[in-house]
């Protein structure tokens, strides 16, 4: 699937659509996909914006479900504002990889910042 026009494109050019970046399956006619689009130099400034606040209250007016993959908590600051935004997070723990310690600080960073737990998963079980 190309990535040359997603999520960074709408954040940061807003002459561009959403239906211009967003991916709709023949096989699947109820799911479709918003790719990341190519790396912004200020990602966390883009996702910082207004707009994609605004974005998602759009998607979810189209959607039933709009999920938000973001990289790793741990290590990126992006999962936690996209979760803040969106207003919920689907925590996801890999098996052999995410120590319990790190699990349990990331559950009660959300919580104090008012993001919902919506749920948790056990990838790779």
């Amino acid at each position: 699937m190309p990535n040359r026009c997603g999520l960074s494109t709408l954040l940061g050019d807003p002459r561009v659509k959403p239906t211009e970046a967003i991916f709709g399956f023949t096989d699947l006619p109820n799911l479709a996909l918003l790719p990341a689009g190519s790396l912004p130099p200020n990602p966390l400034e883009l996702l910082g914006q207004p707009a994609f606040s605004h974005l998602l209250s759009q998607l979810a007016l189209r959607y039933d479900v709009v999920l938000v993959d973001t990289p790793a908590a741990a290590r990126h600051a992006d999962a936690q504002l996209c979760a803040s935004r969106a207003g919920g997070a689907l925590v996801v723990a890999r098996r052999n990889r995410t120590q319990h310690d790190a699990l349990r600080t990331l559950m009660q960073s959300l919580a104090a910042s008012g993001t919902a737990i919506v749920g948790t998963t056990f990838n790779q079980a």
